[in-house]
């Protein structure tokens, strides 16, 4: 066999590289929180606890939007304003699009609390790429609270906190 004829069937072509399509949608990320994961989370009736985290998207062009809710599980639609404790546009730092949710404080005190003191209370955090949609703000259903615009995506993170009596 020629040396021609060798090197144009001895040739391999590596395998192709899946590229990231730059236009998919990439879900948001929660980087950091605070308190730190695994350590117990109590409340003192009188001194309120902080839920901090640091979020970003690989998605530079997204804006981040999220929301703290505490026993969102247990709700009542109607009862969803009640539980809601945050909600914030971050604004990116550099190309890195990280941002610093503002401390969300709960106190033992705190009704949503009081209602079930010996209960363990759950604090989530969602992160979203999109608006909420909601189709009214002061009147939100627990679903669409939850949910972003179309072809958005979520992160979502849960702090368990342990039971609580205030006299």
């Amino acid at each position: 066999m020629s040396a021609l004829a060798t090197a144009a069937y001895g040739c391999m072509l590596p395998p192709p590289v899946d590229e990231v399509d730059p236009a998919a949608n990439r879900a948001p990320t929660i980087t950091a929180i605070a308190p730190p994961e695994g350590e117990p989370v109590t409340l003192s009736c009188d001194q309120g606890r902080s839920f901090i985290a640091t979020i970003g998207d690989p998605d530079v062009r997204d804006r981040l939007f999220f929301r703290f809710f505490v026993d969102y599980y247990r709700q009542d639609p109607n009862d969803l304003l009640g539980a809601e404790i945050g909600e914030s546009d971050p604004v990116p730092t550099g190309q890195s699009r990280l941002a610093q949710t503002p401390s969300t404080g709960i106190s033992g005190r705190d009704s949503i609390i009081q209602e079930r003191p010996n209960d363990v209370h759950i604090v989530e955090l969602l992160v979203v790429d999109r608006e909420f949609d909601d189709a009214n703000p002061d009147i939100a259903a627990a679903f669409t609270a939850r949910v972003p615009v179309a072809g958005g995506l979520t992160a979502t993170y849960q702090w368990a906190i342990e039971p609580v009596v205030c006299n």
